[in-house]
């Protein structure tokens, strides 16, 4: 898809084809001088970095009411990272356009050096500012400039209205980039598991929201909606395994590292159970010439389990056991996968599609 940016300039600005980009700019018919012109493109591809930065930038990002600067904040390096690439590399900015804030209540030694080198931006151009009201460190960054801000703000109101979601990669996009910048993963601790996910937004957010519900209606994930009027927040919450087995399918996670791992770790610690085609159950515990009893000995294996699996009352078995009577009988990983054939989570939900298993094992 291809946005024409140049038909989002309002009449009265002049625009000079420069040609596959344009320089827009305007004069100021009341007191002041007239802003500085910018260089923009004159038609940008809509593609699924791009929706990502986007929504990333919905979620995450401020465009400021006086219309003369733009500005995003974030603690995920990955995200800043993103956000800086999308005006870097698509609105032909220079580092020098920008300014860095790394904004702390305690700074680590190495912070500074961290960020510096991670987005390749000197050191003596990142301000650094003490404030008690941040508990983690975050990196902002702000761009001056009343033109880039109306269009930029032009742009991003475009992807919002339009029907992107129907087109399955940009709406996956939308998804990713708004969840790293608005989305949670809820996990009790002490129980373990996972409470729910949402997107957490503004309860004014509507249409970020309505965008969200039909992307999520696509996808076959079911979700509620819930505000709040005591503290005007509205979240799309989704629970169960069901639900977040499609959010790892559509790559939810992709665009926030610390997110996904978030969700790995909790996927590691969860109790997970593997159906066997039933000539490779045999194989596992009959193929040693061990009897059951010894090998339940040899490993710490419940003798019910082996019984069970034995006389066909179950043909599940839980990630530990299966990989020690794999590695036992010297079964590469590889074919204990293509062997197995449904997969339960905490011996209560079934999900019908395998893709988990590789994350898994």
């Amino acid at each position: 898809m291809i946005m024409n940016v140049e038909k989002l300039v309002p009449e009265n600005w002049k625009v000079e084809r420069l040609g596959n980009d344009m320089r827009v700019s305007y004069v100021n018919k009341g007191r002041g001088s007239s802003p500085r012109p910018f260089i923009l493109p004159r038609k940008i591809e809509v593609d699924k970095e791009f929706v990502e930065a986007i929504a990333m930038y919905l979620g995450d990002g401020k465009l400021s009411a006086d219309m003369h600067h733009l500005d995003f904040q974030s603690k995920d390096r990955d995200m800043i990272k993103c956000i800086m690439q999308l005006f870097l590399g698509t609105f032909h900015l220079e580092f020098s356009d920008i300014v860095y804030r790394l904004t702390y209540r305690e700074i680590k030694k190495d912070s500074l050096d961290i960020w510096s080198e991670y987005l390749n931006i000197s050191k003596d151009r990142i301000s650094i500012i003490q404030s008690d009201r941040h508990r983690a460190e975050c990196f902002g960054i702000q761009i001056g400039g009343i033109i880039l801000r109306t269009i930029f703000g032009l742009i991003a109101e475009e992807v919002l209205h339009s029907k992107i979601y129907n087109v399955e990669v940009l709406r996956r996009a939308f998804l990713r980039g708004l969840f790293a910048a608005e989305g949670n993963i809820a996990i009790c601790a002490k129980e373990n598991y996972i409470v729910y996910m949402q997107f957490c937004l503004h309860i004014n957010e509507d249409e970020i929201a309505n965008f969200v519900v039909k992307s999520l209606d696509l996808e076959g994930i079911n979700y509620v909606v819930k505000k709040t009027e005591k503290d005007h927040s509205m979240s799309i919450r989704f629970t169960g395994w069901g639900n977040y087995y499609k959010a790892w399918t559509i790559d939810l996670f992709d665009c926030s590292e610390r997110k996904k791992q978030r969700f790995l770790d909790k996927v590691k610690r969860t109790k997970f159970f593997f159906g066997l085609k039933k000539d490779f159950i045999k194989r596992l515990i009959d193929s040693s010439g061990w009897a059951h009893r010894q090998i339940c000995l040899k490993f710490g294996i419940d003798p019910v389990i082996i019984c069970h699996l034995n006389t066909g009352r179950t043909h599940f078995i839980n990630r530990e056991n299966l990989l020690k009577l794999a590695e036992f009988n010297n079964i590469p990983l590889e074919e204990v996968k293509k062997n197995i054939i449904a997969l339960r989570v905490n011996r209560v939900t079934v999900l019908e599609d395998l893709g988990l298993v590789d994350v898994m094992l």
